[in-house]
């Protein structure tokens, strides 16, 4: 691990100790062990630090993007298999987090069908700061989620599901204090994060219901499907 890996390795799990006390003493000796636990790229300035945590029993991948001290982009997700999406102690605890979660795993159960060995990405949160939007932060968030989800894989199907409810900041310029309520108001949003979506690969769906949902929010969601093949090399030496 070099020095600016560790610098920034241990600037995101001191972040997350707002959420997770005790973060960097309980993760960085696994990252010194594991390189595959964690990533850390330097892209035009920006830093982006991955990492993976357990989390209620389950893989959980967290990004935070670095400018300087400062976060200006994150996103999180639960990485389950098949048989943890099948596990319903598993899709208990997720529902128990939040109804947003309960209805990600609901969509992948219907998208994935009969297949047995895709990994899935639930997110649950995904922001970039308001000032270093239309910059490519999101997508290339999204890409680098995707590829160190599968890092280990030779062949795999790699589903994606997140809701298109607009997300409040965690870290970061644009946090707020106050709890946030969601109403109407937030449906241009949601129709914008659908556009903006459809670019990065995934199909927007909204949620059909028998009764009229006041708030408009856990309706809309988006799932995408990309399938990661690694080429192995076969050299003959004569």
């Amino acid at each position: 691990m070099g020095n600016e890996e560790r610098q920034y390795l241990e600037k995101a799990l001191r972040t997350i100790e707002v959420w997770i006390p005790g973060a960097l003493e309980q993760w960085m000796p696994e990252y010194e062990k594991d390189r595959t636990l964690y990533r850390v790229d330097n892209n035009g300035g920006y830093v982006s630090v991955i990492f993976s945590i357990r989390e209620n029993g389950l893989r959980r991948p967290v990004q935070l993007v670095f400018e300087g001290n400062t976060v200006i982009a994150d996103c999180a997700a639960y990485l389950l298999s098949m048989s943890e999406l099948k596990d319903s102690k598993v899709c208990a605890v997720l529902e128990d987090e939040s109804d947003w979660l309960y209805w990600e795993t609901e969509i992948l159960k219907a998208e994935t069908g009969r297949e047995e060995t895709a990994e899935m990405l639930v997110y649950t949160n995904a922001y970039t700061t308001k000032a270093y939007r239309r910059q490519g932060l999101f997508r290339r968030m999204i890409s680098s989620m995707e590829s160190f989800a599968v890092q280990s894989k030779e062949s795999v199907s790699l589903y994606s599901v997140i809701s298109l409810d607009p997300d409040i900041a965690c870290y970061g310029p644009d946090k707020i204090d106050v709890p946030y309520i969601y109403s109407m108001k937030d449906e241009p949003a949601r129709l914008l994060n659908a556009q903006i979506i459809k670019k990065v690969g995934f199909e927007p769906l909204k949620l059909e219901t028998d009764e009229p949902v006041e708030d408009g929010s856990i309706l809309w969601f988006a799932v995408r499907k990309a399938t990661y093949i690694t080429y192995q090399e076969v050299f003959d030496y004569v």
